[in-house]
């Protein structure tokens, strides 16, 4: 039945009286739900208190979480930073604190601050460890507010460290060998990011830490030549390896981190093949690596630079830049170059930047700088002086500086002005139907608040101070201030061309000889010499070459030029030296054959017996541009300054903090592709347009080679081995072909103190001629310490492609006397003091019926002891103290290492790591950094309940 309201139960009971007992049961429930009404309120009390309370520490975590998010957020960005540049702007610091976590409800205050001024410390531990960092302090505080009140504030402390390359002593980006024969013991931190062969004739000496990120080698060489047994002829290796324990005790290296198994890798058959030595790490066994203390490390951690992060070659460091408004960005369609990559390279650090390309559209920026083979006043004409614009001269005329100097004009019959490229590979940018040659010299600064790259065109200022070097020794004309010398009046040495035979002697003056049949080649004849007119003059003594008008090839229009004693004008000329290493494809070449190739065959027109005509092939043929430091010490210093035609002052001029002034030089003339790359791998065989090891140096599984074809009308970047030039036409003439170098010149002494010095890179080869930054050495010793080093003390490094060691002995005109010999190119003792970045060609496995580049060294890149270049026969000491920094292979200096009697006879090696490097304030300007960021401090700094 349905009821309505409430009912009473229907209480039943067996015994008893009911009436009774109903009564009694409604009391009772009366009293436990008074009770039950007490326990839930009390209940209720509590849980209620409780909730308040758990929902604050619920606030309070969400707001910790919240700050914690948003120190992490600060932290990855302030990381990212050195991803796209090389330091923190004032406007990447306000980006970090305006980027903030989305993070619904919560409201977020976030700080980062420079926590304290910079200073160098030496890092206690990781791969790292024993080198001195520049680290700059920073804090990160992160306030997160939840709406009802709750707050936490967060704070983490950090170090950004900077670690300078030149810290090591060396430093390879790949393999590293050592295999000299004499003794060898240079000093300093060694690592590298491959493998480290270490093998010696004699004592090899490491006295500080040796680490690799690959393996440490010792019964192998790079080419796959193993230490017996089984015996092998090869091996000339027996000499003991010394590594310095922690105590600086000398400890031998017997075993590496593997032991060779004979023959090529299977898994990279240019690599010897080898399994691990299971006691490399063991304690137990005497001949492992515990002995060194961790002195001596297989399979560390790489080491990179900020630009390598993209996967960028570092060989970037050197090349000229490309912006949106380049050449390279504009008509050739290549990417511009990110932030990262464009503040590494050395192109636009703050300094002087130097650039000649084969037009206007070329250089950075795509205009301004002067022409240099056209009209007086470089502007872009074809021909005509400053005075007389119709009289089909040519050549840029320098502005007068005030004070009446007047500086030599330029000669530009003698640059190259032939038919040029159609275009860099790419339709439509065709280049001028003759090529030209420009040139431009900037001032690169940086925005103190962006960063961003700034740059002056200072191109009539610079070449003011003239362009013509100035031999005492020799005519004595010139220009006496020019730092940028792109030419000259004379080569001093021995005479420039020599009888076939006498190639092969070492006669100083054998007597010279002359090219004087007409040349078809020459494009620049407007008058008709008599046949027996010869292209040069000999002055016997003092010995020097050079050109007046009573030689063949000279054009009535360049006679504008000198008179010298004899009352015959002289004709200025490019500087240009032969380099054996990249011109001679093979060391073991012979002189004269029977049959098969030689010298007499390939460059005399002799065949099995010496021609008639003595040639040099183009391919080991270099045009300088010399920089005269000590001049380039006197601009910096202000000696010049009211001088310029337009006003620019020393005071102008960035010093980079105060370490001192950058020059940067790229010589592009003759690049068709514009590219920076010498494009001929097809470094053996000679040319036989198969690719193999140790030629593919930019790593793109190609043979690059551009010789002269119809495609090109012509004008190939390089010439094959056979094509050759007449020994004097070659040295007084300019060429086509993209063979360019620096050299620096009177840099015995800089100018500077030992806290600012100079830094100059190219992304050419640099040639060093005579001392540089050091009169020499107070004493021989085992090797010479940095403090007996003679001289100024000056911050010095030199960056480029390539870097060769010419003594004090050097005259060019042995070059070209003797091209395949060492013959007159004897040393001197000579003393440089220098850091030295640079790369290196290629090692590769020796495998039987594989062409090399022959000598003692097969298959070999030279290792260590040969990572500066030579060019002579030394029989005298090189006494160097600095840093050895490998990042790179050589991609305009590619011809394979070569040893012997026909390229060089090395030095005694009196080197040193310059231990003043470790001392950040003597750091040379511009020096590149290691960079990583170690958290030092995470607490809780606030934490408010509302």
């Amino acid at each position: 039945m349905e009821t309505t309201g409430s009912q009473e139960p229907n209480i039943r009971s067996t015994t008893g009286n009911v009436g009774g007992q109903r009564g009694t049961a409604s009391l009772t429930a009366i009293l436990v739900l008074a009770l039950l009404s007490l326990f839930t309120a009390a209940s209720l009390s509590r849980v209620t208190t409780e909730a308040v309370v758990m929902g604050n520490d619920y606030s309070n975590t969400k707001a910790f979480y919240a700050a914690q998010a948003s120190l992490e957020l600060m932290s990855r960005n302030f990381n990212r930073v050195f991803d796209t540049q090389l330091r923190p702007s004032p406007a990447d610091l306000t980006r970090i604190r305006n980027t903030k976590p989305d993070i619904d409800g919560f409201d977020f205050i976030q700080d980062i601050t420079q926590n304290g001024t910079g200073d160098t410390r030496p890092i206690e531990d990781g791969d790292f460890a024993g080198l001195i960092s520049l680290r700059t302090p920073y804090r990160l505080d992160a306030t997160a507010t939840y709406p009802n009140g709750a707050q936490v504030q967060l704070t983490r402390t950090f170090y950004n460290h900077q670690i300078p390359i030149f810290q090591f002593g060396i430093f390879y980006n790949d393999d590293m060998e050592f295999h000299p024969g004499p003794r060898f013991d240079f000093g300093g931190r060694v690592h590298s990011n491959g493998n480290i062969f270490i093998m010696s004739g004699n004592d090899l000496f490491f006295r500080s830490r040796v680490t690799a990120a690959g393996e440490i080698v010792r019964d192998v060489a790079r080419n796959g030549i193993k230490r017996p047994p089984p015996a092998d002829p090869s091996w000339q290796w027996n000499g003991n390896v010394w590594v310095a324990d922690a105590s600086g005790v000398f400890k031998a290296v017997t075993k590496g981190s593997v032991i060779a198994s004979g023959g090529a890798s299977g898994a990279n058959p240019d690599m010897p093949a080898w399994v691990k030595n299971d006691y490399w790490e063991s304690a137990a066994d005497p001949e492992s690596n515990k002995q060194f203390n961790g002195n001596l490390l297989a399979n560390r951690n790489t080491l990179r630079l900020p630009l390598q992060i993209r996967n960028n070659d570092p060989v970037e460091l050197v090349k000229r830049g490309r912006d949106a408004n380049d050449y390279e960005f504009t008509a050739l369609g290549r990417p511009a170059d990110d932030e990262i990559l464009r503040g590494s390279r050395y192109c636009n650090k703050p300094g002087i930047r130097v650039s000649l390309s084969d037009s206007q559209a070329e250089l950075p920026g795509g205009g301004g700088g002067v022409r240099l083979d056209g009209a007086g006043d470089g502007l872009g004409g074809d021909s005509g002086s400053r005075a007389t614009p119709i009289d089909g001269s040519r050549g840029y005329q320098p502005q007068s500086m005030t004070g009446g100097y007047q500086a030599k004009r330029v000669n530009g019959h003698r640059l190259y002005t032939g038919s040029s490229y159609l275009n860099n590979g790419v339709v439509g940018t065709n280049m001028p139907a003759n090529r030209q040659t420009w040139i431009k010299v900037e001032l690169v600064t940086l925005d103190p608040d962006t960063l961003a790259i700034q740059t002056r065109d200072i191109t009539v200022d610079a070449l003011s101070l003239g362009v013509t070097h100035k031999d005492p020794n020799g005519l004595n004309i010139g220009d006496d201030r020019a730092i940028i010398k792109l030419q000259r009046y004379e080569i001093p040495g021995p005479p420039i061309k020599v009888a076939a035979p006498q190639l092969d002697t070492a006669t100083f003056n054998p007597g010279p000889v002359y090219t004087s049949a007409r040349d078809p080649r020459d494009y620049d004849i407007n008058r008709n010499p008599p046949p027996n007119r010869n292209v040069y003059t000999y002055n016997a003594a003092p010995a020097y070459s050079y050109v007046s008008n009573n030689n063949l090839y000279v054009s009535d229009k360049e006679s504008f030029q000198e008179a010298n004693a004899g009352a015959v004008n002289v004709i200025p000329f490019p500087i240009k030296i032969f380099n054996t290493r990249e011109g001679l494809y093979n060391e073991d070449l012979p002189a004269i054959a029977g049959a098969g190739a030689s010298w007499a065959s390939l460059y005399t027109g002799g065949g099995a017996a010496w021609g008639a005509n003595s040639k040099v092939p183009y391919a080991g043929l270099v045009s300088l541009i010399d920089i005269d430091m000590a001049n380039l010490g006197r601009f910096v210093r202000g000696d010049f300054d009211g001088q310029f035609p337009t006003g620019v002052l020393s005071t102008q001029l960035p010093d980079n903090g105060g370490s001192g002034t950058i020059v940067y030089v790229s010589d592009r003339r003759g690049d068709r592709d514009d590219d920076g790359e010498y494009d001929m791998e097809d470094i053996y065989g000679p040319n036989n347009g198969t690719l193999q090891a140790g030629e593919d140096v930019n790593r793109n599984g190609v043979l690059d080679v551009d010789f002269d074809s119809v495609a090109n009308n012509n004008c190939g970047e390089a010439a094959r081995y056979d094509v050759a030039v007449e020994t004097d036409v070659a040295a007084t003439r300019d060429f086509k072909y993209f063979r360019r170098g620096v050299r620096l010149i009177n840099g015995e002494t800089l100018i500077g103190t030992i806290n600012k010095g100079y830094s100059i890179a190219s992304e050419n080869g640099i040639y060093v001629l005579g001392n540089y930054n050091a009169t020499g050495v107070a004493v021989f010793g085992s090797p010479t310490q940095a403090n007996q080093y003679t001289g100024a003390q000056v911050p010095a490094s030199i960056v480029s492609d390539a870097i060769t060691i010419l003594s004090r002995n050097w005259q060019d005109g042995k070059s070209f006397r003797n091209p395949f010999r060492e013959g007159t190119r004897t040393g001197a003792n000579t003393a440089v003091r220098a850091a030295l970045l640079m790369g290196d060609t290629l090692s590769s496995f020796k495998t039987a019926g594989a062409p090399s580049s022959g000598g003692g060294d097969a298959f070999l890149a030279g290792g260590v002891h040969n990572f500066p270049r030579f060019l002579e026969n030394w029989g005298s000491t090189l006494s160097y103290c600095g840093s050895l920094i490998n990042l790179f292979n050589s991609h305009q200096y590619n011809g394979g290492h070569k040893n012997g009697s026909n390229t060089y006879s090395p030095p005694t090696r009196n080197w040193v790591f310059d231990a003043s490097f470790l001392d950040a304030s003597r750091l040379p300007p511009g020096t590149p950094f290691f960079q990583f960021v170690q958290m030092t401090g995470f607490r809780q700094t606030v934490r408010q309940v509302d």
